[in-house]
């Protein structure tokens, strides 16, 4: 593979999108972005992790899948899907097309869930 330096009128012309395609494609191969984005089409919440640290999670890998997020409603989707069950099943009767209706939604129904086990517990 040859590499040549950029110029001195390509260096005043480069754009932030321009430069973050050759920073990606030099430090940054595709098969680690297709393992990026099949990791993000199997992520679902552990067992013992907070709706804080999914989405976190789900934050950081998107980015690599933004074609199978396009939309607001499949990014909400998508996050709700990936739920543990125990808070998913409190968001299925409810229609939510917005990410952060979701993320709001989720984060509430975890306080009930502990608030339960801890009842529970007791």
């Amino acid at each position: 593979m040859v590499e040549r330096t950029m110029t001195t009128e390509e260096k005043h012309a480069l754009t932030w999108a321009r430069f973050q395609e050759i920073f990606l494609a030099k430090y940054f191969p595709r098969n680690v972005k297709d393992d990026m984005v099949e990791e993000f089409l199997k992520l679902e919440q552990r067992k013992d992790e907070s709706v804080k640290d999914y989405e976190a999670r789900f934050a950081r890998l998107s980015r690599f899948a933004t074609y199978v997020i396009d939309i607001e409603e499949r990014r909400a989707t998508c996050f709700k899907n990936g739920l543990r069950y125990d808070i998913r099943k409190f968001l299925t009767a409810v229609t939510l097309d917005m990410y952060g209706q979701v993320l709001d939604k989720a984060q509430r129904v975890e306080k009930y869930v502990k608030a339960g086990r801890k009842y529970y517990k007791e």
